[in-house]
């Protein structure tokens, strides 16, 4: 699960298990000496089950927001692994978020937040993905003379990747995207569709994407590494709306249904 539990998206391990810096004899990076402040895991709030469609979005958007502004000052006050998977923990929750609530939202702003959100994660991805191989690829290899050259190789990549992270975190794209959702929020709250009930959205889109990961199921008994990648991301967007949703949701099967999403994105690495 990729909410600050686990993050099987790269390596299939707990992210808290890898050496954080383990590669600071690769490349120095500026720290700040700080702050109290550290990376922090995703927030799962409490919703009332008569919450509506409004105040579930509005709820869920802000534990979203914070984990990722938290993760920001964070990376910015001390560059390192665990800020930036959590910020791009917190960018993934964001967009499926978006992607939950589209059909009750403005697609105009929608799509210009989207876009917003997409480019964050351009942003996140490299440096996260470097970090899991300087961490945990290269430590496996054995070969020194191997290792040595892979890691002179990552040393100016990281060092960008990371400098693109700063810039962000120092910079106005989050207060864009803050506003870009709190815009939404305003937007929803006094509609018709914001006003329904949250269960019922919940349940429908609970519902059409778990047919859709049946459907996707079905067919071929061997499938080429880029479609199970697919499907590994389908049933990690439906792990998160089961997460959003599941406040409101009847207990009962709830939690087994999650820990069954979990561990099929774990299998599928």
């Amino acid at each position: 699960a990729e909410d600050g539990i686990r993050d099987s998206s790269v390596t299939g391990v707990q992210t808290c298990a890898l050496p954080i810096f383990s590669y600071r004899w690769i490349m120095a990076i500026p720290v700040v000496e700080s702050s109290a402040l550290g990376p922090i895991r995703a927030q799962h709030p409490q919703l009332p089950q008569d919450a509506t469609v409004a105040e579930t979005f509005s709820t869920l958007v802000e534990a979203a927001l914070e984990h990722l502004e938290r993760n920001a000052q964070s990376f910015k006050a001390r560059p390192e692994p665990h800020a930036v998977h959590q910020m791009r923990v917190a960018t993934r929750r964001l967009r499926a978020l978006l992607g939950a609530f589209r059909s009750v939202l403005p697609k105009t702003r929608l799509k210009r937040l989207a876009l917003d959100m997409k480019r964050l994660q351009s942003v996140l991805s490299p440096a996260r993905d470097l970090d899991v191989f300087l961490d945990a690829v290269l430590p496996a290899i054995a070969e020194g003379n191997i290792r040595a050259v892979l890691a002179r190789a990552a040393r100016i990549p990281h060092r960008r990747a990371y400098a693109r992270v700063g810039a962000i975190v120092r910079g106005k794209s989050l207060v864009k995207i803050r506003h870009g959702f709190t815009s939404l929020v305003a937007g929803l709250s006094p509609t018709r569709e914001g006003q329904r009930p949250g269960r019922g959205l919940g349940r429908k889109i609970l519902v059409w994407r778990h047919r859709a990961l049946v459907r996707r199921l079905g067919g071929a008994k061997q499938r080429s590494d880029q479609r199970l990648h697919a499907l590994r991301i389908r049933i990690k967007k439906l792990r998160y709306e089961v997460e959003f949703f599941r406040p409101l949701m009847p207990k009962g099967g709830v939690r087994a249904y999650h820990a069954a999403l979990a561990e099929s994105q774990d299998v599928l690495g």
